[in-house]
């Protein structure tokens, strides 16, 4: 603004010389219309000074008009169609639903903070997630709801999370929640590890981004800010990228004691697919059938439970990407009489159509199957709460296989249909009534999912 005072004094003196070779008339008459395009000049370089300093002011204030765009991030996810399926499936007779919507708040300090010049922390912020449908039905719940810092004293290796988050298990939480969009499904798989509590989460890489962990400590409860036992939950994930397309991860959980002698409590925190650890019988009528007889339902509480998994991942950018996963399940009962080994494994394949030719970008073909289970067929468990009136906890297995085409016209928008093959397998001993569920359980759909 000092330069433009400069070239409008600099104006001035030349209109002033050249009036003077002007007669007087003239030169008075221009003298007066020099003088009020002068003072027009610097009444608009104060208007302008003015509006510069209102704009940096607002911009550097973290309350200020520019923070709510460069510091704030609203988004969300939604997936709308029509689903069915056979008549004991569980999507039997949905027709048109809203599938899946939920809605995030991301805010972020932006700025570094130090002290006597060391970094203490690179950025502070808090997520939020308002889980608002699921599978269908109305949650209306706090999905994440985190403060996190990154950075802390400048080491990309620590990073905090204090709240409520994805537990970070295996590669599958990661296609619930925020990541919803990302699944190239309309389902997601039976074994696919997931759900949120409360706790701390630390995570970290290399610079290189060629090795990272997570590791949390939670709550070990599935109900919101609840821990009946009071005993927590611990889990480690260890990650390596070899290769730009090759991705891979070890996984491990421990969970103490849920519920108690006397109540059951919410059950394990951490779920695969839509079955969580809980004492063998709870929330169900069918008598509990193990070697082959009925017997008495288990206790209420969980003696302990873990988990161990791997899974791989090959990314070949927009030709193609394949997913391999397998976990082991041990859930504890207190004398050992109801204890539970679950397997769940997961393969999937995924093929873009730009892969064979240009014009087909944006299609892709997608194959997965998926399953969980003791395969034992002396003792089984209840792998999918929406089932459990039917099969009770004498569920050996339940798999499905999927096929899917997709059609991705803009990052935002998908448009996909699933046909899923479901099997379930039941343990020896338990009744025709419940045989029968073995069949008729195939699902598909057509839908449409938006993020922004």
């Amino acid at each position: 603004m000092t330069r433009l005072r400069s070239i409008a004094s600099a104006r001035a003196a030349i209109v002033l010389a050249a009036a003077a070779l002007l007669s007087p008339v003239d030169t008075a008459r221009a003298a007066d219309e020099d003088d009020a395009r002068l003072e027009a000049l610097e009444e608009r370089i104060e208007e302008l000074e003015t509006e510069r300093d209102a704009a940096r002011e607002g911009s550097e204030s973290r309350f200020g008009p520019g923070a709510w765009t460069r510091h704030v991030r609203i988004g969300g996810s939604a997936n709308v169609g029509w689903y069915d399926g056979q008549s004991d499936g569980v999507v039997a007779g949905s027709g048109f639903q809203v599938r899946d919507a939920r809605f995030f708040v991301d805010a972020e300090l932006g700025q570094e903070l130090a002290l006597f010049g060391h970094t203490i922390v690179r950025n502070a912020g808090f997520s939020f997630e308002w889980d608002l449908v699921r599978i269908g039905m109305l949650s209306n719940r706090v999905g994440e709801a985190y403060a996190e810092l990154q950075g802390i004293g400048g080491s990309e290796w620590l990073n905090f999370q204090l709240g409520r988050f994805q537990i970070p298990v295996g590669e599958a939480y990661l296609r619930y929640s925020r990541g919803r969009w990302k699944n190239a499904f309309i389902s997601q798989p039976v074994g696919g590890t997931w759900f949120w509590d409360e706790g701390v989460k630390l995570y970290g890489r290399d610079v290189r981004g060629r090795f990272a962990y997570v590791a949390s400590i939670t709550e070990n409860e599935t109900a919101f800010n609840a821990s009946v036992s009071s005993q927590k939950q611990y889990s480690l994930k260890l990650m390596t990228d070899p290769t730009p397309w090759l991705h891979l991860s070890a996984s491990f959980l421990y969970g103490g004691d849920v519920g108690s002698a006397t109540s059951p409590g919410s059950g394990g925190g951490l779920w695969l697919g839509e079955t969580w650890a809980r004492g063998i019988g709870v929330n169900t009528t069918l008598p509990v059938y193990q070697n082959g007889a009925a017997v008495a339902d288990g206790p209420f509480k969980v003696d302990s439970s873990w988990y161990a998994g791997a899974d791989a991942i090959f990314d070949f950018e927009d030709k193609a990407s394949v997913w391999l996963a397998y976990g082991a399940w041990d859930i504890g009962s207190p004398d050992g009489a109801y204890d539970r080994m679950i397997h769940s494994w997961i393969a999937e394949v995924v093929v873009y159509g730009s892969l064979f030719s240009p014009r087909l970008d944006g299609v892709y073909l997608g194959a997965r199957a998926s399953g969980l289970g003791t395969y034992d067929d002396d003792r089984g468990y209840s792998y999918d709460v929406r089932t459990l009136a039917q099969t009770g906890y004498n569920g050996r297995s339940l798999e499905e296989y999927s096929a899917v085409l997709g059609w991705q016209p803009i990052e935002l928008l998908v448009l996909r249909f699933e046909y899923t093959h479901r099997r379930a397998t039941m343990v020896s001993g338990v009744p025709a009534a419940q045989l029968d569920y073995e069949d008729d359980l195939d699902a598909w759909g057509v839908e449409i999912g938006v993020h922004f």
